[in-house]
């Protein structure tokens, strides 16, 4: 035992130690001995740490492990990351590639909306050119104009008509000798066509009768050949005929055999047949024997059968009347049994009926002793009932005293409000008179600058017009057209403006009415320019042709 172990035996057998090398107060008392101290090697102390921290190294080792995993893991990420023929890089790819062509795909779609905007947009624009144009083209100014324009194209369609009028009087003229010689020339053109057919008709006639004999020879070679045909068909014929024929005496001769064969054996089953009745009509001779025999059996049992049924009858009559006489005597003796009941029962009857006559005398009086009682009971109540009911009368007179007091209160604060109200009412109507008053003064002073607008609008209507009419006019006299109407609609009108608004702008006719008056007056104006039109229709279209120069 080593020298410690010894060391810690001079203890107490109940003391504990607590500290593994002994008590540390142990020097302080006495003098340690060297030679008592236990010197450890490395290798001790090591297992013997390593005892103690058992889980804090393993603890370190795991941590240790886990870390190098995790080191490996990053490392084997970081080698596979970019890896293309494994799965995950397979499908990294696939991923890039499809994020890539999704992107240009965007990209494209991206750059057709922004062209089909451009587009949308300039169609937008063009719609609205085109609107701005037909509304313009809607004013009044612009629709005289063109009515005017529309006049001078039916006068230059005036002088068309007249001029190929005169050419048609100068063709008439030299008509009918152009008329001869065309049919001169159609009659020499006419002949030389039949003339033509009719040596075409003779070519194809000849070679019709060519094809005609060409056919006839060859009908002719069938027809040989048809007959050679049947001659051999013939003799192929007879030849079959001759084999039928010695078939058919074979035949006939088997056929006899057969017959005579059959003819045999019907004979004999005739024979069987005859023999066969024969039998049968001896059976039955001796079962008619049997027959008679039973019949007469039969009929010696009926003849006892009817004797017996008979004793029967005549012993069941006899017990019946044995049953009769034994009823009648049990009938006689309930009848004398039957009196004595009926007397006791009377007299049971009788002593119940006076009993109930007494209880019915007893109940009578207790009720009527019962119905005073209530009827003194009811003249109480309804005395308490009468001064209950006056009490509540002069109750209700009092609250309605007070009532009325309260509405008289309540009228008073009525009228009161009432008034209130009215003078309220009478200083909003000032205040509503005095703004309608500024209103009117702000009116005034909008349409004094509406027609400064007005003025100002009007003129630039005016430029407009004028600059589109000349260069109507322009162009229809550049090509020979009567430009008087256009000169006449093109001239300044006492009214300003186009007589409608151009397209975003008000017009100066119609500057200070509401959207409902300018529609009223365009109607009217449509109105009136269809009775107008009406007025100045002619009667006569016929005239009205010949007058414009119309020839059809």
């Amino acid at each position: 035992m080593s020298k410690l172990s010894s060391a810690e035996g001079d203890k107490k057998p109940g003391q504990k130690s607590e500290f593994l090398f002994g008590d540390p107060d142990y020097g302080a008392n006495k003098c340690l001995d060297i030679r008592n101290v236990k010197v450890l090697s490395q290798a001790e102390w090591k297992a013997i740490n390593q005892r103690l921290q058992t889980e804090a190294i393993k603890e370190a080792e795991r941590e240790k492990k886990r870390l190098e995993l995790e080191k490996m893991k990053s490392t084997s990420k970081e080698m596979v990351k970019n890896w293309t023929n494994t799965f995950l890089g397979a499908r990294q790819k696939k991923l890039d590639e499809r994020k890539k062509r999704l992107a240009k795909e965007e990209e494209a779609k991206i750059a057709i909306d922004l062209e089909e905007a451009k587009y949308q947009a300039e169609r937008r624009k063009a719609a609205i050119e085109e609107a701005k144009l037909k509304l313009y083209y809607q004013t009044d100014r612009v629709k005289s104009f063109h009515t005017a324009l529309n006049l001078t194209e039916v006068l230059k369609e005036r002088d068309a008509q007249l001029e190929f009028k005169e050419l048609c009087k100068q063709l008439s003229a030299c008509k009918d000798q152009k008329y001869v010689e065309q049919w001169k020339k159609e009659l020499e053109e006419a002949t030389l066509n039949d003339q033509k057919k009719a040596e075409e008709r003779r070519q194809k006639n000849l070679e019709n009768v060519k094809d005609i004999k060409e056919q006839i020879r060859e009908h002719e070679e069938i027809r040989k050949k048809e007959e050679e045909e049947k001659i051999l068909e013939g003799e192929k014929i007879r030849r079959v005929a001759i084999a039928d024929q010695l078939e058919r005496e074979r035949l006939e001769q088997l056929y006899k055999e057969q017959t005579g064969g059959l003819l045999k054996m019907y004979q004999d089953q005739i024979e069987g047949n005859k023999r066969m009745k024969e039998i049968e009509r001896i059976k039955e001779e001796e079962e008619e024997e049997d027959c008679r025999i039973f019949a007469a059996a039969k009929k010696k049992m009926t003849k006892l059968r009817i004797l017996r049924e008979q004793e029967l009858f005549k012993e069941r009559e006899k017990q019946i009347n044995r049953i009769q006489e034994f009823l009648s005597s049990q009938m006689k003796a309930q009848k004398d049994d039957e009196d004595d009941r009926i007397r006791r029962a009377v007299e049971e009857r009788d002593r119940a009926e006076k009993e109930a006559e007494e209880e019915k005398a007893k109940k009578r009086a207790e009720t009527l002793a019962s119905i005073e009682a209530y009827r003194l009971e009811q003249i109480q109540l309804r005395r308490k009932q009468l001064e209950d009911e006056k009490q509540a009368e002069l109750d209700e007179v009092r609250k309605r005293v007070a009532a009325e007091r309260v509405i008289s209160e309540y009228e008073a604060a009525c009228w009161e409000a009432k008034n209130k109200e009215i003078r309220a009412l009478s200083n909003e109507y000032l205040e509503i008179q005095r703004q309608h008053e500024e209103a009117k003064k702000r009116e005034r002073e909008g349409d004094a600058k509406l027609a400064g607008e007005g003025n100002r609008l009007a003129q630039l209507e005016e430029n407009i017009f004028q600059e589109y009419a000349r260069k109507v006019i322009d162009h229809c006299k550049a090509h020979g057209r009567n430009v008087y109407p256009l000169e006449v609609a093109a001239r300044p009108s006492s009214v300003p403006g186009l007589g409608s608004s151009l397209p975003g702008e008000t017009s100066i006719v119609n500057m200070g009415k509401s959207p409902e008056e300018i529609k009223e007056d365009e109607q009217k104006n449509q109105n009136a320019n269809v009775d107008s039109t009406e007025e100045h229709k002619p009667s006569n279209e016929e005239g009205t042709k010949e007058r414009l120069g119309f020839v059809w």
